[in-house]
């Protein structure tokens, strides 16, 4: 593998692990506020 390739690679890895972590956080935050929706209801 050139450099060039290497560090393409790395960055795909970057951009890949970047995603994940945002859709993760979204995923995260949403669960929260439909908790909280749902104490509201009851509450």
């Amino acid at each position: 593998m050139r450099v060039r390739e290497v560090v393409a690679v790395k960055w795909v890895w970057v951009v890949l692990v970047a995603v994940a972590v945002a859709i993760v956080v979204s995923v995260i935050v949403l669960v929260d506020d439909i908790r909280l929706f749902f104490k509201r209801r009851r509450g």
